[in-house]
């Protein structure tokens, strides 16, 4: 077919009575991307509200009540408990946005908890470099990676030219295994923290990536680290098995282990508030004197760590 007889045949399926061909291809689209990443199917109602609730933990009253009323609970996300412990919503089964049991660490720790530091040390400065250079970015994100890059995905596929902040992410629906793959067959260089590529055995053994006939192997893992990020990061740490990053930097970088673990005074809190009441409807406000922050000598995460540790057992955070 020419490109003159395909050009014309999609103006006249864009031009469909009804429902737009564009409109109805983007609906098959977004279909074959659920059913790729394995999306369960279902009513999107109040997901905009149920975000706001994770970010701000408020909603208007008439909002509140219709959440109730839509998902069929006794106590909607700022009911008794609030999002923390009403957890079940439509289905009978927790919100992807349910936080319960965060809720010992949000309310009794004694350090302020922030998300900050990734948009503080890079996304600020990439937005502030896009403008004035009039840039946009190529990034090689996967889908996989987190909730937040999949819905991402399956909103804008690829390339998202029409978000508020357009991006490209080519590598979106490539998985952690094939960005392996093709490191092994095509033998790109990787930084040494990585270590060597190999395959992982059923019996927990390594082998080596290829096999003797030349194929590249499945089950494929770094012997170094398996992700990099900001040295002192401890995001998603108590999901590693065997060595531990902090584990692995006391080996690798004694002097920046001990300022990560040791330091850390006392301070007043500057957001105490001395005529707050300590609970604010069903609420316990956090609300401490002081509180541990870091000092010259160190970043005092070893404190940081034993407390959640106290709450989440002993080997929640093993840095030591």
């Amino acid at each position: 077919m020419g490109i003159l007889s395909l050009a014309k045949k999609l103006q006249k399926q864009s031009t469909m009575p009804g429902e737009s061909g564009r409109q109805e291809r983007e609906r098959e689209v977004w279909k074959k991307r659920r059913e790729l990443l394995g999306e369960r199917k279902q009513s999107c109602w109040g997901l905009q509200n149920r975000r706001r609730v994770e970010l701000t933990g408020t909603l208007t009253a008439d909002e509140n009540l219709n959440i109730q009323r839509r998902a069929g609970v006794e106590n909607g996300p700022t009911g008794e408990g609030g999002v923390f412990s009403n957890p079940v919503e439509q289905f009978g089964q927790k919100s992807q946005f349910n936080k319960e049991k965060w809720l010992p660490l949000a309310r009794d720790a004694p350090f302020l908890i922030s998300h900050y530091c990734c948009f503080k040390m890079k996304k600020s400065p990439m937005h502030k470099y896009q403008t004035a250079h009039k840039y946009k970015p190529i990034l090689a994100t996967l889908a996989e990676e987190s909730r937040i890059r999949k819905q991402g995905w399956i909103r804008h596929g690829c390339n998202a030219f029409e978000s508020k902040n357009p991006t490209s992410q080519p590598m979106s629906f490539w998985t952690e295994q094939d960005v392996l793959a093709y490191i092994v067959k095509y033998n790109v260089p990787i930084a040494s923290v990585y270590g060597d590529i190999v395959s992982a055995g059923a019996d927990g053994n390594d082998y080596p990536a290829v096999d003797c006939a030349g194929n590249v192997q499945c089950d494929l893992k770094c012997t170094g680290c398996q992700r990099t990020g900001c040295i002192f990061c401890a995001f998603g740490m108590h999901l590693e098995k065997g060595e531990t990053r902090f584990q692995r930097l006391a080996k690798t970088h004694p002097k920046q282990y001990e300022f990560a673990i040791g330091g850390g005074q006392w301070a007043d809190n500057p957001f105490y508030d001395p005529v707050a009441p300590k609970f604010d409807g069903k609420w316990q406000n956090w609300n401490p004197q002081k509180i541990w922050i870091p000092s010259k000598k160190g970043l005092g995460m070893g404190k940081v760590f034993d407390f959640a540790n106290e709450i989440y057992g002993e080997d929640f955070y093993r840095y030591e």
